[in-house]
């Protein structure tokens, strides 16, 4: 494999510096600040908006309280409504039958513990061990793993130029620093990004399909990073909104003016997005949160981008792990019918669907997510290629976990309607819809929406594809333990009524146990044995960092079960992600 070093001077990066320096900082002179400072005050009135729909700004009483009443009064009664309902037509259908009644009651048990474990959170000594906890050891609480990290911080070999040693996988993942490699990864994928299409770029073909290494960990690591959120931070800006707003006060006056209260929100929302900028401007990249998903609780989506890159990063953020809203929409299962906005997609999951393309808007907020992503998108690409020189824009999606399957419905919407995103002069559009890479990824659907879905991606360029490439760590219990039977060609007769025949979008990669081992499949993208290359840009096949996890952690991946929660963390997918190497051959697997 060529190193990074012998890239030809026609590279995509020869605009960019040649040591490790950050890209983006005072050398740039404000380049995109001013977009930066809109995109700010946007999300000034998108919370505004909805700074009073979700948990956000309540307290502990009040904050249980709904929770308790969405669990028995909204969520237990839809639930059982549906489960109930659909047994009438599951009679001469056993396996539908049950798997109907034991789906529900699963997800009804498993509901009540996030409940507890989330109304146990909120308690104020509790919190107050966590927060200096958090500040100190700077890391959020999506990012489990790192709990674990202090002391094998300690314990870490020291860092070389020739990657000898071996270092902690957080909070290194995001420290541009911490290794001469992330630096290599970062302008490798850079410049892939920025020409997809180019030899360097090694793109697929109607023949085969190339996983690219380096972009899949760029985009790893930013889906990790979105959980680096403030959660507190941006619950006391929801509370401050939530006040101003009841007091008739304004945020915006003129044009793009924040008045004094609408800074004071503005100001809030910073610290609570402060890690995230700190990381994504050490990467070379701007980064801006363009939905806050019409919650006050702490989804969002986010872009990330640079100046003189014709690219475009959305990464939506994951379940929080005590958030018990968002394990809500995880568990709310029911089919809804997608049509509206995803062609061919007659049975999508309604939590997820829903998140972005809500069915029933909220009066008092009018939020609709897919709107305020598209619109940033578009004002972001003008600037790009404002900037950049570029006629185009490419857009890569990424998230981990319930990040992913909003990842995968975005993805949907944006390869069958790529006009959504703004149209150049000639009428042509300004954005090209790249690959997705998504890490533990649920299901999202039925194999109407898989077949939908497939259609959109062969529509457009049969030579150089779209792939959105889902990767599976060590049978990760997300990904592998909910019901899939639309993945698989042997259970494709199963009933479209059973709660088995849920399907993923997109192409598997399964990193599993053996580090030498990569597999692809069963797959619902590509026909069965379509060549799945790894490729790399770097040399060493694509290696490194070298990480590890924690000792805990090692230790809790020898015990059945639970290893499959462990392998869903995003230090988990990191640590084995950057053992892979181009130099092993993908292997395809017929089941998870």
């Amino acid at each position: 494999m060529s190193s990074v070093d012998s890239m030809p001077s026609t590279d995509a990066r020869s605009s960019q510096t040649v040591n490790s320096q950050k890209l983006i900082g005072p050398g740039y002179g404000g380049k995109h600040a001013e977009l930066c400072a809109n995109l700010r005050k946007r999300q000034v009135a998108d919370l505004a908006q909805v700074s009073g729909r979700g948990t956000g700004i309540l307290g502990w009483f009040a904050a249980t309280l709904s929770d308790l009443t969405y669990f028995f009064f909204t969520w237990l009664p839809h639930t059982w409504w549906i489960t109930f309902t659909s047994l009438p037509q599951l009679v001469l259908d056993p396996l539908g039958f049950w798997s109907a009644l034991v789906f529900a009651s699963v997800t009804t048990v498993v509901l009540f513990g996030t409940l507890i474990v989330s109304a146990i959170w909120r308690l104020s000594y509790v919190q107050d061990i966590w927060q200096p906890y958090s500040q100190r050891v700077d890391v959020g609480l999506g990012n489990l793993g790192r709990w674990l990290l202090d002391a094998s911080l300690l314990t870490s070999t020291t860092r070389t130029d020739n990657e000898t040693s071996t270092i902690s996988a957080y909070p290194l993942i995001f420290e541009f620093g911490a290794s001469p490699r992330n630096k290599q990864i970062r302008d490798a994928a850079f410049a892939v990004m920025s020409d997809p299409t180019s030899t360097f770029a090694k793109p697929s073909t109607a023949e085969e399909r190339n996983f690219d290494l380096e972009v899949s960990k760029l985009l790893m690591m930013l889906s990790a990073l979105v959980y680096e959120r403030n959660v507190g931070a941006y619950h006391r800006a929801a509370q401050t909104a939530h006040k101003y707003k009841k007091q008739n006060k304004k945020f915006m006056v003129g044009p793009g003016a924040l008045t004094d209260s609408g800074k004071e929100v503005g100001q809030k929302l910073a610290i609570a997005d402060a890690k995230i900028n700190k990381v994504a401007n050490e990467w070379g990249l701007n980064y801006a949160s363009v939905s806050e998903l019409a919650t006050n609780t702490s989804p969002l989506c986010g872009a990330f981008w640079h100046p003189d890159h014709n690219f475009i990063i959305l990464a939506f953020k994951g379940t929080d792990p005590v958030e018990f809203k968002e394990w809500a929409v995880d568990f709310t299962f029911d089919y809804t019918d997608g049509r509206g906005w995803l062609p061919g997609f007659t049975k999508v999951l309604a939590g997820f669907y829903n998140q972005i393309f809500p069915q029933q808007l909220n009066h008092a907020t009018g939020a609709f997510p897919y709107t305020e992503i598209r619109t940033a998108i578009t004002e972001i690409a003008n600037q790009i290629r404002a900037t950049s020189g570029r006629d185009h824009v490419n857009l890569y999606v990424t998230g981990h976990s319930l990040g992913a399957a909003l990842a995968c419905v975005l993805y949907s919407r944006a390869i069958a309607s790529p006009k959504d995103f703004g149209q150049k002069e000639d009428g042509s559009n300004q954005i090209y819809v790249r690959d997705a890479y998504c890490f533990g990824t649920p299901i999202v659907g039925d194999p109407d929406c898989i077949s939908a879905f497939n259609q959109a991606c062969h529509d457009r360029d049969l030579d150089h594809p779209q792939a959105l490439w889902r990767v599976t760590n060590r049978r990760d219990a997300v990904t592998t333990m909910l019901p899939d039977a639309g993945d698989h060609k042997t259970l494709a007769h199963t009933s479209p009524t059973s709660q088995l025949h849920f399907a993923h979008v997109g192409q598997e990669v399964q990193l599993s146990n053996d580090i030498h081992k990569v597999y692809t499949g069963p797959g619902t993208l590509l026909p069965t044995q379509t060549p799945v290359n790894i490729i790399t840009h770097l040399d060493r096949g694509g290696e490194g960092p070298n990480v590890s996890l924690p000792p805990m952690l090692t230790v809790l991946e020898y015990i059945p079960v639970v290893r499959r929660l462990v392998a869903h963390l995003p230090s988990s997918y990191w640590d084995r992600l950057t053992k892979v190497q181009a130099e092993y051959d993908i292997e395809y697997a017929k089941w998870h």
